[in-house]
Parts: C-alpha cells; sequence; structure tokens
C-alpha cells in the first residue's frame, strides 16, 4: 500500500469550516454512501415499509459507480492542477485512471453477469483511487505528503517514545475490548436489520472487503475529516462528534446493537489526533474484523478484561508522560566568545 503522510503547515489561513464541512460529506459520501443506501433499505423493509428489489439494488450500485468515478476524476483534476507532467506522461496517467475506474465499476456492477465475480479485485482497486483522491485532497489545503509513513504531521512529545508508542496500542486495545462487550450486549436485546451488506464470498473477497473497509473507514471517517476539521481551528468535541457519527452511518443496518461505532469511532479520532498516525488504526480495524472479534467474545471474565485493559492503558500513559526523553530537549546555542579587553 502507498504511504501516504500529511503535515498540516497552513495556519497562517485556516480552512474555511464550510468548505472543511463540504469534504468531510463528500467524504461519507464516498465511504459509507452505499451503506447508508442499503441499511435504510434494510430499515424500512423490517418494518414493511418498502420491499428490496431490482431498483433498490441497481440503486445502491449506482451510489458507489457515482462515487468511483467522481472521487477518480477528483483526484485527476488536482494533480493535473498542481503538476505540469509532460503529455506522455499525462496520457499514461489517464489511461491508467481510466482503466482502474472502468474496472472497479464493472466489478461493483457485477457484470459480465456469466464470469467468476470480480468483487475483490474490485475493492482493492478502489482502495488505491480513494487512497489517492485522499492525498490530492489533503495537498490541495496546504497538506504535504511524505512516504515515510501514514502520520498526518506533527503529534504530542509522547509519540516519541517507546512508553508512549506503547500506551497508545493499549489504549487501542482496551477501546477495542469495551466495543466488543457492548456489541455483544446490544446483539442480545435489540434487532438488527438484516446480515452484513455484502454475502459470504470466498477467502480472498472476504479478506478484500475488510481491508476496504478498514481503510476507507479509518482514512476518510477518520484521519481525513480530524485533519480537515482540527485545519479549519473546530474545537476538539465537535471533531469527535463528527467521527464517531460518521463511523456509526455504515452500520445503521445494525440497529441500535451498532450504538458501539460510535465509542470506536470518536476513540479512533482522538487516538489519531493524538499520534498522528493512521495506519495502526488500519491494522486493528482489520484485525478486529477478521480474528479480533471472534477472540474476545470468547473470553473468560470479559468485562474484568475490559477493566484490566483501561487499568493498564491508565498505567502506560502516566509512564509515557513523565519518563525521560518524553519531552524534546532544548536545543543548545553555542556560547559566545568573551570579548577581550
Amino acid at each position: 500500500m502507498t504511504a501516504i503522510s500529511v503535515s498540516s503547515h497552513s495556519t497562517a489561513h485556516p480552512l474555511p469550516a464550510r468548505t472543511a464541512y463540504g469534504y468531510v460529506a463528500l467524504a461519507a459520501v464516498l465511504s459509507a454512501g452505499p451503506s447508508m443506501w442499503g441499511s435504510a433499505v434494510k430499515f424500512a423493509a423490517a418494518h414493511d415499509l418498502l420491499q428490496p428489489n431490482s431498483w433498490t439494488e441497481g440503486t445502491r450500485d449506482a451510489i458507489s459507480i457515482l462515487a468511483i468515478v467522481f472521487s477518480a476524476g477528483c483526484a485527476l483534476k488536482w494533480w493535473k492542477a498542481r503538476t505540469r507532467p509532460g503529455r506522455v506522461r499525462q496520457q499514461c496517467v489517464n489511461a491508467v485512471v481510466l482503466m482502474v475506474t472502468v474496472e472497479c465499476c464493472l466489478a461493483v456492477s457485477g457484470w459480465p453477469r456469466d464470469t467468476p465475480t470480480t468483487a475483490g479485485e474490485g475493492k482493492l482497486l478502489t482502495i488505491g483511487l480513494l487512497l489517492w483522491f485522499a492525498r490530492e485532497l489533503l495537498l490541495r489545503h496546504g497538506v504535504a505528503p511524505s512516504v515515510t509513513g501514514l502520520g498526518f504531521g506533527p503529534a504530542t512529545v509522547e509519540r516519541h517514545t517507546v512508553a508512549g508508542v506503547l500506551a497508545g496500542g493499549v489504549t487501542l486495545i482496551a477501546l477495542i475490548l469495551t466495543c466488543t462487550q457492548i456489541r455483544i450486549f446490544l446483539f442480545e436485546h435489540f434487532p438488527v436489520y438484516g446480515p452484513g451488506l455484502s454475502g459470504p464470498g470466498n477467502l480472498f473477497e472476504e479478506v478484500a472487503r475488510y481491508a476496504w473497509t478498514s481503510v476507507v473507514e479509518e482514512l476518510l471517517l477518520t484521519a481525513v475529516v480530524v485533519t480537515l476539521l482540527v485545519a479549519a481551528r473546530r474545537p476538539a468535541w465537535e471533531w469527535l462528534l463528527v467521527a464517531a457519527v460518521l463511523r456509526f452511518l455504515p452500520h445503521l443496518y445494525l440497529g441500535l446493537s451498532g450504538m458501539d461505532t460510535l465509542l470506536l469511532g470518536a476513540g479512533a479520532a482522538w487516538i489519531f489526533y493524538r499520534y498522528r498516525d493512521v495506519l495502526p488504526l488500519i491494522v486493528a480495524h482489520f484485525l478486529y474484523n477478521t480474528v479480533i472479534l471472534d477472540f474476545t467474545a470468547q473470553l473468560p471474565q470479559r468485562w474484568a478484561a475490559v477493566v484490566l485493559a483501561w487499568v493498564a492503558a491508565g498505567v502506560v500513559t502516566v509512564v509515557a508522560v513523565v519518563s525521560p526523553g518524553s519531552a524534546p530537549s532544548p536545543r543548545r546555542h553555542p556560547a559566545k566568545p568573551t570579548p577581550r579587553h
């Protein structure tokens, strides 16, 4: 995966709030639009308000296709405005973007029907397009790229110590354990409006779907949202609330049983803001979907494990703050020579 790093350095002129929220809405539609439509259809069907048919399925596919085409078009337009490539290079990029976009659209629509499914391939290609879209979007607003990692600019000093990184990891584990128990409790007491939006497929398709979900939700609904709203100088409670709500929207089909995603969204946003690195969130999200959810559901004394995890997170965080090296050493200036009389 291409690593993307951004660092916000346009603090003199903050991003207008209207512009920031416009792009936040765009990120939500690109990442969660099809899921929100599918969830709305499932909710309506569960209450006998609407019966799923070819039109509702086709509308969901159309939203996906429009999102793919729009994100590819925006990324290509912004890239051309930012660079002055040669004619051959520009034509090559145009051709690659066109081929990837067409392939993604065909995979979403399932055409041609008599061939083996390419849903997994389409998901992986869409990841590439959305990574490029996010990169060009942030570059457009004074965010510098790097290939050193997925960090999003200067973070608190705890990031630069082993204890600080460990504190972030333990906090993430505690958050995952907590949300797992909340979800199990909610599943037992509230209805779910149908299974996930994608049925079971082969192993490659399942892995591709989990990878797509992990990258898209953490990159667009956490990293991009927090970066834009912080650049617009919005208060912390505001971008935490927005990140929480946007994380819940793709899981509307779970009904009240998906309320734990509010905590996951806010927690991921805070961890990202503190460490400015989205790669651990992507990895944790992928592992959560594939193995951690089932594993933690089988833990004995599950709530005791949650309490112990949060206690450990608090202890390690305190150690990270007070440990040597948590603060940058002051820059030493050479001593001025003593004037001779």
